[in-house]
């Protein structure tokens, strides 16, 4: 069976829908018109040193879905990219506004994946979420790898609830 639809929206609404169908395995055939063609996130949103983070220490496959969860973040809750100083390799992200607790999300450029401020128990039911190997008291118990859609689409979901969870403390 074929369902065919007919869809209009913005080239910034796209990934979202591009990654919603892909994660319940549709099969998509998409055509643009005009100048808005172009899917790839928009870096511009990102610090430039976090871009140059980002390029020095993520494979080219884990760099693309890292800009756009980072991307994602800033513009749906106005986060804050701070790359991590000397050699670190991380980049948090911080809710706007006096901050009460540490990053809601470390992005960790090497690994290719975020951990979340978020007790263990989040981890359950998730696909691609998992609770990590830490200390008790560690905040960032949860770890999504950014290697799909399904799991952009859970690490964003995840966030919005440490991010929430953050602007509350």
């Amino acid at each position: 069976m074929v369902i065919k639809v007919n869809i209009q929206l913005g080239v910034d609404e796209l990934p979202a829908l591009m990654d919603y169908l892909s994660s319940r395995d549709a099969e998509i055939n998409v055509t643009t018109a005009g100048s808005e063609q172009d899917t790839r996130p928009d870096p511009s949103v990102l610090k430039p040193e976090t871009l140059e983070l980002l390029g020095a220490r993520a494979t080219p496959d884990t760099r693309e879905m890292l800009t756009r969860f980072i991307a994602e973040e800033i513009r749906q809750r106005n986060a804050i990219d701070e790359p991590g100083s000397g050699q670190a390799s991380y980049i948090r992200l911080y809710v706007p506004g006096p901050r009460k607790v540490g990053a809601y999300v470390y992005v960790r450029p090497t690994q290719g994946c975020v951990d979340l401020r978020l007790p263990r128990h989040y981890a359950e039911g998730c696909q691609a979420a998992y609770a990590r190997d830490v200390k008790a008291n560690d905040p960032y118990a949860i770890r999504v790898r950014l290697d799909s859609a399904k799991a952009l689409e859970e690490a964003h979901r995840l966030a919005e609830q440490a991010a929430r969870n953050a602007l509350e403390a």
